[in-house]
């Protein structure tokens, strides 16, 4: 071989060893930095989210607990225990379980004569007026008195007897500002996926009611829904007893990836790289801040009546964008550095047939 073609090789050597050397860091650092990128990003979006729907079932406990607050709502309670006053206590327990069960026995037939009489009163009525000025954002609001006996609705309730139900029992124990959250699920009565906000309505400083506004959950949906900026990105809303509140983007099926399951078990936020079904994606994932009940099934049940069971649950946001969506840039970025690369190659192979 003559000198000048091996000055030429070794020449191309020196120059492309390294260019391809640090064209290979270049490449791997950037697909590093930018999977750490869009993971944090993820996350943060989550967190925002999550927070923003928190926010807004925060609201919603606020806007019940004024309501309960309210003159028209107090006095409805204080007149409805004083009919109990100088009773025996027997004598009332039997009282309200005769009227529940005339309540469910008409309730196909259009309802009992004091089903009637208590949807057309002034209370029904006070929150019949209330629950128009939004009627998108409600599906029914309803009062019982200390006994849990109805005393006002927005439509006539499945039964008259409220206290034997678990969520007005925890309705009637919580502070003041508080509130008993009832993840309803889907609900029949509003057409729409529903949660419900219990407070207790204060005589003074002692519990004498309770308050039930069942929400149409919208506004959360809203929020989930709007997390679909392309085609491949997918929302969640998961409980984190393992089943899906809603979803947006492409299908997703009724039941949770093995990943996605891992994320309930957290306490934190995050993000994290999976594969499932042949592809790759990055989730961003963060809890909702609120307690929340859901509801689960349970044998013997009467669905809106009595013996229904809830189970402290709290929601989980995620979102989640294919890997090769998420890592697009550093497609580009690759093949960027490799042109690069090729033209010094050839600006290298000029300058060695030059020097040789």
């Amino acid at each position: 071989m003559r000198i000048r073609d091996r000055l030429s090789i070794w020449f191309m050597l020196v120059m492309l060893v390294p260019l391809l050397v640090v064209s290979g860091v270049a490449a791997w650092q950037a697909r590093r930095e930018l999977k750490q990128s869009t993971g944090g990003h993820l996350a943060a979006l989550a967190a925002e989210k999550a927070d923003a729907i928190a926010m807004t079932i925060h609201n919603r406990i606020h806007e019940a607990s004024v309501l309960a607050a309210t003159h028209e709502v107090r006095q409805a309670v204080r007149e409805a225990n004083a009919a109990y006053e100088d009773r025996d206590d027997q004598e009332i327990t039997d009282g309200i379980a005769q009227l529940d069960a005339e309540w469910i026995e008409t309730k196909r037939s259009g309802g009992s004569p004091t089903a009637k009489r208590i949807l057309g009163n002034r209370t029904s009525n006070f929150l019949k007026t209330y629950q128009m000025r939004n009627s998108d954002r409600y599906g029914e609001i309803f009062l019982t008195d200390v006994r849990g006996a109805a005393i006002g609705q927005t439509m006539i309730l499945s039964d008259y007897n409220q206290a034997d139900e678990s969520w007005w029992q925890a309705g009637l124990r919580v502070k003041e500002g508080s509130a008993f959250i009832d993840d309803r699920g889907y609900d029949e009565t509003a057409d729409a996926l529903a949660m419900g906000i219990v407070v207790p309505v204060f005589d003074g400083d002692r519990p004498a009611g309770v308050l039930k506004i069942n929400y149409k959950v919208r506004e959360a949906l809203d929020i989930v829904a709007g997390l679909n900026p392309n085609e491949r990105t997918t929302a969640l809303l998961v409980r984190s007893l393992g089943t899906i509140v809603a979803h947006s983007g492409e299908a997703h099926g009724d039941t949770l990836t093995t990943d996605e399951k891992a994320v309930l078990s957290l306490d934190s936020g995050g993000f994290a790289w999976y594969a499932h079904e042949d592809e790759r994606y990055v989730m961003g994932y963060s809890p909702v801040a609120a307690d929340i009940s859901a509801r689960i099934p349970n044998p013997g049940e009467r669905k809106g009546i009595s013996g229904e069971k809830w189970m402290p649950s709290r929601w989980w946001l995620m979102i989640q964008v294919p890997h090769a969506v998420a890592l697009a840039a550093v497609g580009r970025f690759t093949l960027a550095t490799l042109t690069g690369a090729l033209v010094a190659l050839l600006c290298a192979i000029g300058m060695a047939l030059i020097a040789a």
